[in-house]
Formats: structure tokens, sequence, C-alpha cells
């Protein structure tokens, strides 16, 4: 029996989604003052106070920084797919539901974001997300080569998106703090959950079998 889940590749999609979650609220920009320690969640909005940013002449795509939480959902919504509990798979649609809605702008900017301003990526993004979660049962009957390059896709909208904005900012803070900055063991293990299910899921698109 653990020999069948060892070698299912859901198994490790959930291990994979595990990982890049607990990275994803763990520092990002290491400090020894856990004060200035950001995580990806701190980074998105410590961008909205630079004068840079503010001005519009900061090339950072905020938003970017939310999807690891999008691609989690999205991975545990195609994770649903495939298992035969009902309850199991609404348990983890309801979870995939609440890490869409997670990324919704402040409260007071929800009412507006839909015209313009800081909240407006934040809020069209989460509503993709849920609407993707709310038509997954939709895509059930996948072959599962298709089911495997959907989830290395997913896989890399985790991975390559936000690490990208995270280089880009660390010499900003760097700039900041005035000492080198490295990488935060939370991007770390953002980044091994995210490879994890792209290897696994390379495996299945590649075989066309789970």
């Amino acid at each position: 029996m653990i020999g069948y889940w060892l070698l299912r590749p859901d198994y490790w999609a959930l291990i994979g989604i595990a990982l890049a979650l607990f990275g994803y609220w763990q520092p990002w920009i290491p400090h020894r003052d856990a004060g200035l320690a950001l995580s990806a969640w701190d980074l998105a909005e410590w961008v909205k106070f630079l004068p840079a940013w503010r001005a519009g002449t900061l090339a950072i795509r905020r938003e970017w920084l939310y999807l690891p939480l999008i691609a989690a959902a999205l991975t545990l919504t195609l994770v649903a797919l495939r298992l035969r509990s009902r309850p199991a798979r609404w348990a983890l649609r309801l979870l995939a539901m609440a890490l869409c809605l997670l990324v919704l702008p402040a409260y007071t900017l929800i009412l507006t974001a839909y015209r313009g301003g800081e909240g407006q990526g934040q809020f069209f993004l989460s509503l993709a997300g849920l609407a993707l979660v709310l038509l997954s049962p939709l895509a059930r009957s996948w072959p599962a080569r298709l089911y495997g390059i959907a989830l290395v896709g997913v896989g890399l909208l985790g991975l390559v998106p936000a690490l990208s904005q995270l280089a880009l900012l660390r010499p900003i803070v760097a700039q900041l703090y005035a000492e080198p900055v490295g990488w935060g063991a939370g991007a770390i293990l953002n980044a091994l959950g995210f490879g994890l299910i792209i290897l696994m899921s390379t495996g299945v698109a590649v075989r066309g079998k789970p």
C-alpha cells in the first residue's frame, strides 16, 4: 500500500503544495532581525510603499507574488479530480477557494478594485482563480496526458513569475538595508515544492498515464 502511494503523482503533488505553501509565508528576504525578514506575502504589500512603484517607474508586478497561492489552489483542484471520495474532493476544492480568496485586496478596496487602482490586479487574479476552481469538475474526464500537462503548467505558474519578481526586488531591498540580501528559505522551499510538482507531472505528461 505504501509503495502504491509513493508512485502516485497526486501524492507527490500534495507534498509539493505543502512545501510551497509553508515556504510562501517563510522569509523570501532573510534578515537576522525578524522584523526585516520578508515573506512573499509581505513583499507584495511592501512594494506598494516604494516611491518608485507609486510613481510608476519601478517595473515590478506585485500581483505575481500572489501567483503561488493561485497555483497552489489550482493544483489542489486538479488533484481533487482524481479522488474517488466526494468529501475529499470537496475538501480540497474548499481549501483551493480559500487560497483564492486570500488574494483579494483589502475590504476597503474591493468595491472599487474592478475599476482600477492598486487592488485591481489582485481582484481579477482572485476571481480568475475562483472561476477555474468552480469550473474544474468539467475537466474530470481529461486524459492522463492532458492532466499532466496542466499540472506542469500550474507548477510553472507558481514557480517562475514570483521568483522573477524576487530577483528584481533583491537589489532594491539590499540598497535600503545597506547590506547584501540573500535568497530566503521560504523562496527555496516554494521553488522545491513547485519543482517537485513539475517533475512528477512531466512524467505523467510523457507517459500518458498516472
